[in-house]
């Protein structure tokens, strides 16, 4: 069983005498996150290096890396003094993917074991935006096609897969990673 994958975090949940290891798990969790972020950034720079995106894109990808929660994203729409209220628009709706998350589901019950949850939330959170096809595809340059956006998302995530197969062949079938894939596929 690999540590982190779907069926290592269903015994956690389902067998109490799996938890007295559960602090081992949390850490390689840890470790395949930050892991998966240095990968995600590694595919992007290797879509530049092969001159697929520009400079512009590739500095502009790497600058929007950062923590973006609900309250963020909706905020504009309920602010009487936004210009987005203003404009007319609303938001009809906005879906949370994957929630509850395992990673930070398990991360919450180490709070009693001085876990500290929130920064890591924030840190699953920038690395979920980074990794979101939305949010590649919304860094390409206007000037592409929508076809050509379609591609290099795709074979960023093809880049993306082959990094973490060559470098954590441990972490390859990780549930977390299959599912950011799974999410890509569904945008």
């Amino acid at each position: 069983m690999i540590p982190g994958s779907h069926d290592d975090y269903r015994q956690l949940v389902l067998n109490p005498d799996a938890r007295k290891d559960q602090s081992d798990v949390m850490k390689k969790q840890a470790a395949t996150a930050y892991h998966l972020l240095v990968d995600a950034e590694r595919a992007w720079r290797e879509l530049r290096g092969r001159n697929i995106i520009t400079e512009e894109e590739y500095t502009s990808y790497d600058v929007s890396m950062v923590c973006r929660g609900a309250g963020e994203i909706t905020k504009p729409f309920h602010e009487v003094n936004s210009p987005v209220l203003q404009s007319g628009l609303s938001l009809e709706f906005h879906d949370q993917l994957f929630h509850p998350d395992p990673f930070s589901t398990s991360w919450y019950a180490l709070q009693g074991q001085g876990g500290e949850s929130i920064p890591y939330g924030e840190y699953l959170t920038m690395i979920y935006r980074a990794m979101s096809s939305v949010s590649i595809h919304g860094n390409l340059s206007c000037k592409r096609s929508e076809e050509e956006k379609q591609a290099i998302v795709g074979q960023y995530y093809e880049i993306f897969r082959q990094c973490v197969a060559d470098v954590h062949p441990d972490s390859y079938d990780n549930h977390w990673i299959i599912s950011r894939l799974v999410a890509r596929k569904t945008m």
